[in-house]
């Protein structure tokens, strides 16, 4: 195992990689979003780029409690809309008590993968604590087989996940110390940012409460739930938000253009409300 202050002789050996799927792993506030930037600017005019995003509540590519991919052009720069490909609605912020809808989700994104993209970097949730955590990110190793994982350390908080997987390559870094901590009403307020720019052209529909199934089934309080709403094949064609109920149907505010395709919905277990 190398342990690396900087990832100078990282790059080489990504670029040595040529094709595979590159993890970046660590707890919160370790830098993976900003290496993830780097790594980005720096492959992007160099090979076929994808990304996938599997942070719930501070996702980069697609809305919050999903996961998403993306194809990189050469243009590409942060801050700028990523076009989905494909999303996959998990229905939570983090995958705490969500564990096997969140599994099921990058098993579905993997599968969505452009043939075409020769590195795929996949960012990570920061929830590394407790037996579930551990046992939830070892899964997610074993189901991605990674060709390379890029671990963000601080002392040995990964131990327990990395040995128990088999890696193929490994390449430990000390977290970035310029990374500023993000305070919970931050995270909360990125989130909040990303569903208005997502709800912010969107239209009021009326759908039947009968095509939809809870992730929680003892829910009864819907309003400001998000929701999936999806095709007959099952898959996520964009989010909604309860915003009334009436005896057999909600009242959702969705970016989506064409309703009539909607035969399957799912409500999720988080709310949004617009934050003062």
């Amino acid at each position: 195992m190398r342990i690396s202050p900087l990832p100078k002789s990282l790059f080489s050996e990504i670029l040595n990689l040529k094709k595979g799927k590159i993890l970046l792993l660590g707890g919160p506030d370790t830098g993976k979003t900003y290496l993830l930037e780097r790594l980005v600017n720096l492959l992007k005019r160099k090979v076929s780029l994808g990304v996938i995003d599997c942070d719930l509540g501070q996702s980069r590519v697609g809305p919050p409690t999903t996961i998403g991919w993306a194809k990189i052009g050469k243009s590409f720069k942060f801050g700028k809309n990523l076009r989905v490909r494909d999303f996959y609605f998990v229905g939570s912020l983090s995958p705490a008590g969500n564990i096997k809808r969140s599994l099921k989700g990058v098993k579905f994104i993997l599968k969505k993968i452009d043939p075409q993209i020769n590195i795929l970097l996949i960012d990570t949730t920061g929830y590394i604590k407790g037996e579930e955590a551990v046992d939830f990110k070892i899964k997610k190793i074993n189901l991605i087989k990674p060709d390379l994982i890029i671990a963000l350390q601080k002392k040995k908080e990964l131990e327990d996940i990395l040995k128990n997987v088999k890696l193929k390559r490994l390449f430990i870094m000390r977290p970035y110390p310029k990374v500023k901590r993000k305070s919970f009403t931050e995270r909360a307020k990125y989130r909040d940012n990303c569903f208005k720019r997502y709800f912010s052209s969107g239209e009021k529909f009326l759908f039947g409460k009968s095509i939809f199934k809870r992730l929680n089934r003892k829910d009864k309080d819907f309003i400001d739930k998000i929701v999936s709403l999806q095709d007959k094949q099952g898959k996520d064609l964009a989010l909604g938000k309860i915003i009334a109920e009436k005896e057999k149907d909600f009242l959702i505010l969705t970016p989506l253009k064409k309703p009539k395709k909607i035969v399957r919905g799912v409500i999720g277990l988080c709310k949004w409300k617009l934050m003062p």
